[in-house]
């Protein structure tokens, strides 16, 4: 019997994260110019929580860095960026967020406000980020981003930004919107082979390890090298789960990658002939496919077919 596998994505969709009510204010930077000019912030975000690969959701959203940069003029036409707050963490305790101290606003000018979060684990930088470049002139700030290697520990990455901001124009308060900026993929298998099938592992590879995000006025932009050295390989599921002949199985973990061209999933699964229905004698059998790319903010799950 011939033994093919086929997938179809089934999924996609790019999710964001909404500003809404919950407020902290900075710590000191300078002396208030007039009482009750502290700069203020509300950010939110409102999906659904999940197990593995964590996504950032309103429930375990506990923890981001906040940078910000001053200028004379508008974002677009100043020719010098300033640093304001730099690396800034705001730690959340119920539905406040804490931390020591104040900013307030400028007489005069504009700030810029950057966040970014994976976490509410690591102390510092968020998990996975590090080397946060400043901008130039009028230029946007940059990072690098280094993936987990297995799945428990996978990381979701979000970030904000904001411009042109002042307290006339902006009552005080800064919202920032946090964006997914890497591609969540996960699996559905249908087994169509006409008989029971056993599912025993599912690996993705050459997923990027560590690439450059820079900020633009859009989703953002990743670089990176696609040499064999930065490319990883992640065991998505191991186990052994039977799926009866037109059956299916949804996977829920979460695999969350740099967006790239070029990954891979391989199934490792079992068959028995319809005389051996207690895998007494069970066949060895993989299939290599790739995936077609992914990008920024994307949620795809493909959906693999054994017939």
């Amino acid at each position: 019997m011939k033994k093919t596998l086929k997938y179809i994505i089934i999924g996609l969709f790019t999710l964001v994260m909404y500003s809404c009510t919950e407020e902290f204010i900075e710590p000191d930077n300078e002396k208030p110019i007039v009482s009750g000019d502290k700069i203020s912030f509300f950010a939110d975000q409102d999906n659904p929580n999940n197990t593995k690969g964590i996504e950032l959701t309103n429930a375990n959203f506990t923890k981001f860095n906040v940078f910000a940069y001053s200028s004379v003029g508008l974002f677009n036409t100043t020719p010098t960026m300033t640093p304001f707050i730099n690396n800034l963490t705001v730690s959340k305790s119920g539905n406040n967020w804490n931390y020591t101290g104040s900013y307030y606003w400028p007489a005069s000018g504009y700030l810029h406000f950057y966040g970014v979060a994976t976490d509410g684990a690591s102390s510092g930088f968020p998990l996975g980020v590090t080397n946060w470049t400043a901008p130039n002139a009028q230029g946007y700030p940059k990072f690098s981003f280094q993936t987990q290697n297995t799945i428990a520990n996978v990381k979701d990455l979000v970030t904000a930004k904001t411009k042109d901001k002042n307290m006339f124009n902006n009552t005080g308060r800064v919202a920032l919107s946090f964006e997914h900026v890497l591609s969540e993929i996960n699996f559905k298998i249908t087994n169509s082979y006409g008989t029971t099938t056993r599912i025993k592992k599912i690996t993705v590879s050459n997923i990027i390890k560590q690439g450059d995000y820079t900020f633009n006025a859009n989703k953002g932009l990743w670089s990176f090298s696609t040499a064999a050295s930065n490319k990883e390989t992640i065991v998505f599921w191991s186990g052994s789960q039977d799926i009866s002949n037109n059956g299916n199985a949804n996977y829920t973990e979460r695999l969350f990658v740099i967006p790239s061209t070029g990954i891979q999933v391989k199934i490792d699964y079992q068959t028995a002939s319809n005389w051996d229905p207690l895998w007494w004698f069970p066949t060895n059998r993989n299939i290599t496919l790739n995936l077609p790319a992914v990008d920024i903010g994307d949620n795809k799950r493909f959906n693999l077919t054994i017939d």
